[in-house]
């Protein structure tokens, strides 16, 4: 009323004062049309007046309290500071350095922080002054004055919201300088200082990350496990890589093989490099733990793609599987390999004797002669040379095995017979201290199954003699 009726007086200007600062106090949404309306009539009038500069900072803080930080950063250069009281002036720079920043304005948020910090150094904002100063600093990409910033927040007030801020802007600065040392040591205070923070994951995976570049893999591999255990949604697929990686670095076979297996429990479509389960395979069958072998070495296979596999590993892995006793899909991996390696020569040989070990295995005798066979046409002397004649032996016995089970004595002494006619080549021709006794010791069996008992007697006592610690097989 006093407004309408005395428009021109100073008690209209009063009222209208009053007026903005009641739907101040009632937060009213049309505060920023009541505080633009009174701008528009008094500030021209008044200039400079206590009344003009509150009621601009009320429209300021409008917008600051409603997250508008746009148009709060623009309404606070619109505010006449110096007029202001110094107590309103400090929340005032403070809450226009703030806004600045949330509105990306960083060089202006730079600017006000840096005069709320002048004019308030012991103000109990003056951490998250300092700490909204260094982000902005960070935003510009001036890191050393952000890192000078969040390391004095970090000093001078360790156990304040803003410390933590402060080491976690550390951390991420590191991370784009790629200077591991100082990220380890942000993400390591930020863990010891803000145990409960929702960073500690973060932080975690940062300090095995810059481990792992530094190839420090017992702090990497600790600090990675810890990531995946407090946010393994995050966490999971990135750090099980790079502790794979890890223990594949240090040669590790038990280490990687645990963690290929707590990589795929955990994310059952982890995509691990072929050449890192292929290395533990082959390790693995080296060492003869050939079941263990045969289980990375089929990760490592491409099942329904044989040709993106390299050909050592389905030969490898078709040998262990013989092994271990898997010889259906044994069939299946050596027949890749033997695809992949048409040439004749000592690999192809030896893959073919496996396979012809596998066909053993199902019983298919026929199959299994025809492939060892193929292998001593163009493999004429050596140990292969001589496993594969006791192959063959292997399965002519197997045969007379079988046909003496069927009751057909006769036609299974045949077979003994020449089982033992293929194992006495290596026995009496090739010398080796594995081979040689073990042809000798499987021609005596055979000859004593074909009814030649003193022929066998005779081996047995050569055997005696020169091999006279040799312990035969158990079967």
């Amino acid at each position: 009323m006093i407004e309408k009726d005395y428009p021109d007086e100073d008690i209209a200007f009063e009222a209208g004062y009053l007026k903005v600062y009641c739907f101040y106090l009632l937060e009213d949404r049309d505060l920023a049309d009541v505080t633009d309306s009174f701008l528009k009539r008094w500030a021209g009038k008044k200039k400079g007046h206590e009344y003009v500069a509150k009621v601009a900072l009320i429209r300021a803080d409008h917008f600051f309290n409603t997250s508008a930080y746009e148009e709060a950063a623009n309404a606070f250069e619109d505010v006449p500071l110096d007029t202001l009281s110094p107590s309103l002036r400090a929340n005032a720079l403070f809450n226009m350095g703030y806004a600045q920043l949330e509105a990306k304005q960083y060089q202006g948020a730079a600017g006000s922080l840096t005069r709320f910090l002048t004019e308030n150094p012991n103000h109990e904002l003056a951490a998250n002054a300092l700490a909204h100063r260094g982000a902005a600093f960070r935003e510009m990409n001036d890191f050393a004055k952000a890192k000078a910033d969040f390391r004095k927040v970090a000093k001078d007030f360790p156990k304040s919201a803003p410390a933590e801020l402060a080491w976690y802007q550390l951390a991420t600065m590191a991370t784009v300088e790629r200077n591991h040392a100082e990220r380890i040591e942000a993400f390591e205070n930020l863990v010891k200082l803000f145990p409960q923070s929702q960073a500690v994951p973060q932080a975690w995976f940062g300090i095995g990350s810059a481990a792992f570049e530094t190839e420090n893999w017992t702090k990497a591999q600790d600090a990675l496990r810890r990531a995946i255990r407090l946010d393994p949604k995050s966490y999971v697929n990135s750090a099980s890589q790079m502790l794979v990686l890890s223990y594949y670095a240090q040669e590790d076979e038990r280490g990687l093989s645990e963690a290929i297996d707590e990589f795929l429990a955990k994310l059952p479509s982890a995509a691990i490099p072929p050449n890192v389960i292929g290395w533990l395979g082959l390790s693995l069958f080296s060492k003869d733990d050939l079941k263990t072998a045969s289980k990375y070495l089929a990760l490592a296979a491409t099942q329904d793609e044989p040709g993106l596999t390299q050909p050592a590993i389905w030969n490898y892995l078709g040998m262990s599987q013989v092994e271990s006793g898997d010889h259906k899909k044994a069939l299946e991996s050596l027949g890749h390999f033997l695809s992949a390696t048409p040439q004749p020569g000592p690999d192809r040989g030896r893959a073919l004797l496996y396979l012809s070990r596998a066909h053993l295995g199902l019983a298919d005798h026929d199959k299994a002669l025809e492939v060892a066979d193929e292998a001593l046409g163009f493999i004429k002397a050596g140990r292969l040379h001589a496993d594969l004649l006791i192959q063959e032996g292997d399965v002519y016995f197997a045969r007379a095995l079988e046909l003496d089970k069927q009751g057909k004595a006769s036609a299974a002494k045949e077979e003994f017979r020449g089982a033992a006619a293929k194992y006495i080549v290596p026995s009496q021709f090739f010398v080796d201290p594995v081979i040689t006794p073990l042809a000798a010791w499987k021609t005596i069996l055979a000859l004593e199954k074909a009814g030649d008992v003193d022929r066998s007697n005779q081996l047995r006592k050569e055997l005696a003699s020169k091999y006279p610690n040799y312990t035969p097989p158990i079967n």
